[in-house]
């Protein structure tokens, strides 16, 4: 039973193996019509025709005379092709999950987790999903294509940078600024004799959530 024009949404979207294989059944019974494979497959004409154009090869008859055949595996081996070039020029599409779980992560709650250990544990947990490499990871958040920025993450790797780039007057530029260094304090602070000018500072064994500091 085939579905009403009405009923077809006007709308592109990709084809299912099993659209494919309906679309060569029907081709291979006679059936031409882009029109009457598109209201039976579930699609727009338009669809079809590029569908089609698409999954053709060149096939020889009896007669050695050439002829254009759809072949539905075809169709899906070129499908899948592009699919997978489109990844590669798109690569945070491709790291979709991985990037969604990242921000998530260090969006939320204080976690001193770094990245190198948040990519081992989702190749743990999720070994069938892309995942990109540590220093790839990094180079998405340096270049601001990611919604976390580096001073979301409390536990920044030290990499090796070119030693020939001494900009910024040594400091780095994804450091969080959190006001004047103590180094800038009057010279009057440091006998210690006026009260509040003291110092303080929590000490702890290991930087993770919800464990106990020493206030010096």
């Amino acid at each position: 039973m085939t579905n009403s024009n009405s009923s077809i949404s006007k709308h592109y979207h990709q084809l299912t193996s099993v659209q494919r294989g309906q679309i060569q059944a029907m081709l291979d019974s006679g059936i031409t019509s882009r029109t009457v494979i598109a209201q039976e497959v579930g699609c727009h004409k338009s669809t079809i025709s590029r569908e089609i154009k698409r999954g053709s090869v060149l096939q020889r008859d009896s007669s050695y005379l050439l002829y254009e055949h759809y072949y539905a595996d075809t169709a899906q081996i070129y499908y899948e092709k592009r699919r997978k070039n489109c990844y590669q020029r798109n690569p945070l599409k491709h790291y979709a999950v991985f990037l969604r779980m990242l921000s998530r992560r260090f969006k939320a709650k204080f976690d001193a987790t770094s990245i190198d250990e948040f990519v081992g544990e989702f190749q743990r947990t999720m070994p069938g999903s892309p995942c990109p490499s540590t220093p790839t990871v990094y180079r998405y958040i340096d270049q601001d294509l990611l919604d976390i920025s580096n001073i979301d993450l409390p536990m920044k790797l030290k990499r090796r940078r070119n030693k020939r780039h001494h900009g910024h007057g040594g400091h780095a530029l994804h450091k969080k600024h959190l006001g004047n260094s103590i180094e800038q304090r009057p010279k009057e602070i440091e006998d210690r004799k006026t009260p509040l000018h003291w110092e303080g500072d929590l000490v702890k064994g290991v930087r993770r959530k919800n464990q106990p500091a020493l206030m010096t």
